[in-house]
């Protein structure tokens, strides 16, 4: 199961780089377009936006199958050991419940913004940002689930951690 997550959190991992690669692209375009030629393109800055904000949505998987997000587990690491995992598993349906949550919420945003295009880029539905965003939260979700009974998935092994010190 270790595994199967881990390769989960590629495929998100390289989603992300190449949206964060098309990012990088678009913002170059619009420096190149606008200060050499003096021709600015209006789609370049829409587009960098879109495709950084979802390339935020998509790095979410492989931050937490990877254990590389933001957490402040100082108090945790000294809970005893039982007393931890039930903490961390507690946190996990928090993660898995508001991931739900918010992926009921992007269903939401994709139906209400079906017949909606950005203004910049006509061809190109809002819809398409949510159904990233509504994506990577459910496999987020997902996640949580594969990784239920590592607690190490969620919180680094204490010690593992005073090892690094």
């Amino acid at each position: 199961m270790k595994t199967f997550s881990r390769r989960f959190g590629s495929v998100w991992l390289g989603m992300s780089s190449v949206l964060l690669t098309g990012t990088l692209l678009a913002v170059l375009c619009q420096v190149f377009f606008r200060y050499i030629f003096t021709f600015p393109l209006g789609w370049t800055e829409e587009a960098a936006r879109i495709l950084l904000v979802t390339s935020v949505y998509a790095a979410l998987p492989a931050a937490y199958v990877r254990g590389e997000h933001i957490i402040v587990d100082i108090f945790v690491n000294k809970f005893p050991t039982q007393l931890r995992h039930g903490y961390i598993y507690g946190l996990k349906a928090i993660v898995f419940l508001v991931c739900l949550y918010l992926a009921i919420g992007a269903v939401l945003q994709m139906t209400a913004s079906a017949s909606m295009t950005f203004v910049s880029m006509p061809w190109l539905p809002v819809s398409i940002l949510y159904v990233v965003q509504c994506a990577a939260l459910l496999s987020m979700g997902v996640s949580v689930i594969l990784t239920w009974a590592d607690p190490h998935a969620y919180t680094p092994d204490p010690a593992q951690v005073q090892g690094d010190n």
